[in-house]
């Protein structure tokens, strides 16, 4: 049984349309054992280092969902949420400073999807200086991600 993601990206909710976090296993196809979903493959294959300066950099955006992503990956290695909320440049208008999130033992898909996706949109508030150092770490992040879409018999994303 193969599924599709449906819809695309749009400058107010970029992600709608990225597999769902929940979807753990799908089936292939020509196989009747249960594989893991591209969630679970990926992280594998993405940089650690990357995905760390990614959480450093903090919330790209105020909006909820792309606050808790941000949050969640933070969760994954166990970056403190005050460290990073204390010198945020968007503090004043954010609802969710400092809030913490259940830990979180995997790299969500989505979630990364969500946040690169906002850098490569340049869809991040002027106040927040995106340095040459995580603009770097966002496009090999997106190429690996695009190269592993490649690689494999189903689109990732």
């Amino acid at each position: 049984m193969r599924w599709r993601c449906s819809g695309g990206f749009t400058r107010g909710d970029t992600c709608r349309g990225l597999t769902s976090p929940r979807r753990r296993m799908s089936y292939h196809p020509t196989s009747s054992r249960p594989r893991p979903s591209g969630s679970a493959m990926i992280t594998r294959w993405l940089s650690g280092s990357d995905l760390k300066k990614l959480a450093l950099f903090g919330c790209p955006s105020v909006e909820r969902r792309t606050v808790f992503a941000s949050k969640r990956l933070r969760s994954f290695f166990n970056i403190p949420e005050d460290k990073i909320c204390s010198s945020c440049k968007i503090r004043s208008s954010c609802q969710f400073v400092n809030q913490e999130v259940p830990r979180h033992h995997k790299v969500i898909l989505s979630d990364t999807m969500r946040i690169l996706t906002l850098f490569v949109l340049d869809a991040c508030p002027q106040q927040l200086q995106v340095t040459a150092e995580l603009k770097a770490s966002v496009c090999k992040l997106l190429k690996d991600t695009m190269n592993l879409s490649s690689i494999f018999d189903k689109p990732i994303v």
